[in-house]
């Protein structure tokens, strides 16, 4: 409890008596006419001013008392149900720990001091990191010398160790001069792009560009070829016909070579052409085939004539 203290009263009065703190707000003994009293008179008159003066005093002395009074003690039976209560508040949190602690069991650790989740995580980086690392490497041994060296993108592990994660090789896929050396070159390219076990989609993009440029190329080369046909045909004619305007008349030739070589002499004999026979000698020859039919009139051909009349057609035109 508070009290308000007022400034201005001057206390100059003792301590009050034992009555005074203990509540009594009764007039003191000291407050009262030191004069004694007749034994049959009356009281004498108390002073109004006097008595008012130290009800004032023993009222603020009281107060005084009062906020001084040291607080009465607890009951200790209180006290000891409030700390049995405490103790069992304190109980039900342990148990509640425990509890906590039985469904989270404690993580194990191996020699690199990893939790098992942690060891999980490296052995799915090593996987990762192999796979990539024979990705990147088909694609580079394929690509032969139109392919880079593979690049890789790394992750540090729980460990501290690095994982490839990621990777890339770069490949040439720009046509060359001649349509036949790019269709072998994209040919390797396509092989490149699909080389590993599992090709990614750009993988897959590379090899659909690379298909694309071999079936242009292809078609440069069909029409290259044709070019090269009709052009080797057109020379092949050329020359034939320069062969034929510079060989002489056989027919000529062959007259005089007849007639030079005929044994018989005979006009009109020479053969017919180069390696041929001779004009009399084909009519001998029919002679003969006639004679040996049963047709009348086929001994009456007269086989000068023939001669001759195969000589003059042998004859050049005069």
């Amino acid at each position: 409890m508070q009290v308000n203290l007022s400034s201005g009263l001057a206390i100059a009065r003792p301590l009050a008596t034992p009555s005074a703190v203990a509540g009594d707000t009764s007039v003191p003994a000291t407050s009262q006419s030191s004069a004694p009293a007749g034994p049959s008179g009356p009281s004498p008159a108390i002073n109004p001013l006097t008595a008012t003066s130290q009800l004032a005093t023993d009222t603020l002395l009281a107060a005084q008392a009062l906020i001084s009074t040291p607080p009465e003690s607890t009951d200790p039976a209180a006290e000891e149900a409030a700390a049995t209560d405490q103790a069992d508040e304190e109980q039900t949190d342990a148990a509640a720990t425990e509890a906590e602690d039985e469904e989270q069991p404690e993580e194990k650790t191996n020699a690199q001091g990893l939790t098992t989740a942690e060891q999980q995580q490296v052995q799915e980086l090593k996987q990762r990191d192999a796979e990539v690392k024979r990705h990147e490497q088909a694609h580079a041994a394929v690509g032969g010398q139109y392919a880079s060296a593979p690049t890789y993108e790394y992750q540090t592990g729980p460990d501290g160790r690095q994982y490839a994660i990621g990777g890339e090789v770069s490949i040439n896929t720009s046509p060359l001069n001649d349509p036949e050396a790019t269709i072998a070159k994209l040919t390797i390219v396509r092989r490149a792009a699909l080389a590993p076990a599992e090709p990614s989609p750009q993988d897959q993009r590379v090899a659909a560009e690379a298909n694309q440029g071999i079936a242009q190329a292809s078609a440069e080369l069909r029409t290259q070829r044709q070019e090269e046909a009709r052009e080797a045909r057109r020379e092949e004619e050329e020359q034939r016909t320069e062969s034929l305007e510079d060989r002489p008349d056989t027919t000529t030739r062959s007259a005089e070579a007849g007639e030079s070589s005929d044994p018989t002499g005979q006009p009109g004999s020479g053969q017919f052409g180069e390696g041929g026979i001779s004009a009399r000698q084909a009519a001998d020859a029919f002679s003969q085939a006639a004679a040996l039919t049963e047709f009348p009139s086929a001994r009456d051909i007269d086989t000068e004539r023939i001669s001759r009349t195969a000589a003059e057609a042998q004859a050049p035109a005069g």
